[in-house]
């Protein structure tokens, strides 16, 4: 138990040091390139901040690297959002983790991933906040069902000014999914163990 302490004072230690000197330094230029690899799209001009970074590129062209300036990252770190949401999160998709392996025969693995991994995935408001989604008022009810929807959300409380999901919608949900997963996981992991 000493070490684990040990562990995870080390560990938000290396944290508050990587959040203070990332947060601290200005941005610099960043080199990009683009390389058109959509057959079926025309030519395309790249903008960014307003203006011209590249025209006219055409299918299977590779554009030279340009140098352009980085933007400022806003990284917003709610601490104790982020020490009570990332252990929930974790001990969810452990046991999450333990219900698809128990569940689903090991020989399904790569169908567990087209039919079940990545639509939670895209629809787990990974890519973009739930709010998003409100002008798709329909999907935007149907992804409440989606447990990564909570965790997304609680992330980007913790970590982002971007605005987020009510925390009160977020735990209980989360630490729902969590003893859910929990009960069935550790039943069906009996079943197969004890059958």
């Amino acid at each position: 138990m000493k070490r684990i302490l040990t562990a995870m004072a080390l560990l938000t230690l290396v944290l508050v040091v990587a959040a203070t000197s990332f947060a601290a330094e200005p941005p610099g230029d960043a080199r990009v390139r683009v390389a058109h690899l959509s057959p079926d799209a025309p030519n395309v001009d790249v903008w960014v901040d307003g203006n011209y970074a590249f025209t006219d590129v055409a299918f299977e062209d590779i554009t030279d690297y340009a140098t352009l300036p980085a933007a400022p990252v806003h990284l917003r770190l709610d601490w104790p959002v982020l020490l009570t949401i990332a252990p929930l999160a974790c001990v969810m998709s452990a046991a999450l983790g333990l219900l698809f392996g128990t569940l689903f025969d090991p020989r399904t693995v790569p169908l567990l991933f087209g039919i079940v991994v990545i639509p939670l995935t895209f629809l787990g408001c990974i890519y973009f906040p739930w709010a998003q989604l409100e002008s798709i008022r329909w999907l935007q009810v149907l992804v409440l069902v989606n447990p990564l929807v909570y965790m997304s959300e609680g992330f980007r409380a913790a970590l982002t000014p971007v605005p987020h999901m009510r925390l009160l919608a977020v735990y209980p949900v989360l630490l729902g999914f969590t003893v859910a997963f929990s009960a069935l996981g550790l039943r069906t992991f009996r079943n197969r163990v004890l059958s």
